[in-house]
């Protein structure tokens, strides 16, 4: 593949033009995990700081899988007493993010699974710092053939059945 590099400085060219040819094709099989009884956490502020959410085993451990970034440390303590407790199960899309260059790059990288296997499940997401989603990720996700307007926001502590 050829890339048009014209507008890049010599000097970032070369490192630029190595990385453009090497494949970075995945190689392993996806997979996906199911929790029973886990909780979603919504991000949070305290003390001046944002904390993010995202899945929490029924034991209490954070599912890194889950956070906006992978990797980064996220999730916060909570009182599991209250947590709002649902007879569902749901598939957790992600944390999405309501800035433009994000919502390509980051929302999108959960839903590979709703491909095959959607089966009318209920989609739940939350959102960075609790930010509404504005219109245009509605219509990307409208785009990807997702419904987000079906989709539930979690803002509070919740426990499902089930979280896919």
């Amino acid at each position: 593949m050829h890339y048009n590099l014209s507008y890049i400085s010599k000097k970032k060219c070369s490192p630029i033009t190595q990385e453009t040819k090497k494949d970075y094709t995945l190689k392993s099989k996806l997979s996906y995990t199911i929790l029973d009884n886990a909780y979603i956490t919504p991000s949070i502020e305290r003390d001046r700081r944002w904390y993010s959410g995202g899945i929490v085993s029924s034991n209490g451990e954070f599912q890194q899988s889950s956070a906006w970034h992978e990797g980064c440390l996220s999730g916060y303590a909570f009182d599991s007493r209250d947590a709002q407790y649902r007879y569902e199960k749901v598939i957790y899309i992600g944390c999405l993010y309501h800035i433009w260059g994000h919502a390509i790059t980051d929302n999108f990288k959960k839903i590979w699974y709703l491909k095959d296997t959607y089966q009318n499940k209920k989609l739940v997401y939350i959102t960075v710092n609790n930010a509404p989603l504005p219109s245009y990720v509605y219509e990307l996700f409208k785009l990807a053939g997702i419904d987000l307007h079906k989709a539930e926001h979690i803002k509070q502590i919740t426990q499902f059945k089930e979280i896919i």
